[in-house]
């Protein structure tokens, strides 16, 4: 397998550098790029990003101040890449780029993005920045590094589907458990009670009470009747008392009157004996009492059968939470599987089961010491792309001399090529930067 490193570097009016030519010395293993504050140290590392990045580079401010033009010259070896940048009036960045990249032997290659891609997210991994970073976002960079952001994100989405099922399928077993718990003591009855028999009785009932009711109001009006003819016969005998002249007459209307009156005392007579048998039925209170005993059963059942129903609710319920926390665990044992199966880029390092975090033998990343989370990130950077062996480190003046030994040594051992930006180079200074130009540079071969 090839392993490219950078052998020339020529940038011309890429962001702060002006001109730049950096042969990196093949037997040393670390290019220190020194330089005070805003001499363009970031920019020589940026224009490598740049060159890599091809139509990947979001950077909107590629070409340098003032300039009308601007190229990086990035030779690997085995590849050579040009990139090339002009300035227009009217276009923003990208109308005016070209990327040109060369097999070793001259030939052009007709898709050169597509053989940049490959080589990319080698170079833009910094190791020191990677120790700095949350643990959280420690992980979802080593999950784009171990190449298992795809799977990785549905398998989440699986979960949190599965998740919020489980947890809405809970909340609704609670809920039914809160109303069967809130529902009253009963006796346990299943069966409804009729109340048909009682009210059809106790309309017959109220039919007989007014036929009686009838019957008494035809003997009372008989009654006055009655009293009305015995005032009429008392009114004749008063009559003949004192109008003798008028006795015969009298004493016809008097007979008749004592016939009808004999006939009504026989009528009334026979209405009272007939009367005197009705018997009424019982009161409407009784029936009531009946009814709302009636009722109070039939709550009581229906209470029973909602409980019943709920019971059996929250069985359903309870299974669903089941199934989907099952399914749950099945994504966790899917992502568990997943991550001991991936090409970690050094023995013993994993995933935290509880919290998610980088561990290292079983230690949570950032419970180790400095120099062993810088080596354990270096050693990640190398792992991410084993064609590219360039790798960058910003901010490189945070490093003390143990951890330059140790990223030193292990370049060696790796057969890498370190890009460390410092302010000050000490007994690592390689290329000196100052207002943009290469003062100095013992990473040159000349």
């Amino acid at each position: 397998m090839r392993h490219l490193k950078i052998v020339d570097l020529r940038i011309n009016n890429i962001k702060r550098i002006e001109a730049a030519i950096v042969r990196p010395d093949p037997a040393q293993p670390l290019v220190v790029v020194s330089g005070k504050n805003g001499a363009g140290k970031s920019s020589l590392l940026d224009a490598i990003t740049i060159a890599l990045a091809g139509a990947r580079n979001r950077d909107p401010k590629v070409l340098r101040e003032g300039a009308a033009n601007g190229s990086i010259e990035l030779d690997l070896g085995e590849l050579r890449v040009r990139y090339t940048t002009r300035r227009s009036a009217t276009a923003g960045r990208g109308d005016n780029e070209r990327l040109e990249v060369y097999a070793a032997d001259g030939v052009k290659l007709a898709s050169p993005q597509a053989v940049l891609d490959k080589l990319y997210s080698g170079f833009t991994f910094d190791p020191l920045a990677f120790t700095r970073l949350q643990p959280l976002q420690q992980r979802e960079m080593l999950i784009d590094l171990l190449g298992l952001r795809q799977i990785m994100t549905e398998l989440t989405n699986q979960r949190e589907v599965f998740v919020r099922n489980r947890t809405a399928a809970r909340e609704q077993a609670a809920a039914l458990r809160r109303e069967r718990d809130a529902l009253p003591a009963t006796s346990g009855a299943r069966e409804r009670r009729s109340a048909d028999e009682i009210l059809q009785q106790l309309a017959a009932d109220n039919q007989r009470r007014a036929d009686n009711a009838a019957k008494w109001a035809e003997v009372e009006q008989q009654q006055r009747a009655v009293t009305e003819s015995e005032a009429r016969v008392a009114s004749a005998d008063a009559r003949i008392t004192t109008m003798e002249a008028e006795l015969e007459q009298l004493r016809c209307a008097r007979n008749e009157a004592a016939a009808v009156l004999a006939n009504m005392r026989r009528l009334t007579n026979l209405a009272r004996s007939i009367a005197d048998q009705l018997v009424d039925p019982p009161p409407p209170a009784a029936y009531q009492a009946q009814l709302a005993d009636i009722e109070r059963h039939n709550a009581a059942v229906a209470v029973t059968e909602r409980r019943e129903a709920l019971e059996q609710q929250i069985i359903e319920a309870d299974r669903v939470a089941a199934n989907h926390q099952s399914a749950v665990e099945t994504v966790d044992q899917t992502i568990r599987t997943q991550l001991a199966n991936a090409k970690w880029p050094i023995p013993g390092m994993s995933f935290d089961a509880e919290t998610g975090h980088i561990a290292c033998g079983g230690i949570p990343f950032q419970q180790l010491s400095s120099a062993e989370r810088i080596r354990i990130s270096t050693a990640v950077g190398m792992g991410v792309n084993t064609e590219l062996r360039i790798m960058r480190i910003s901010d490189g003046s945070l490093l003390d001399a143990d951890s330059m030994r140790a990223i030193e040594e292990m370049a060696l051992d790796k057969d890498y090529q370190l890009w460390v930006e410092r302010i000050e180079g000490g007994e690592y200074a390689g290329v000196y930067i100052e207002d943009g130009m290469v003062l100095r540079s013992k990473a040159n071969n000349a």
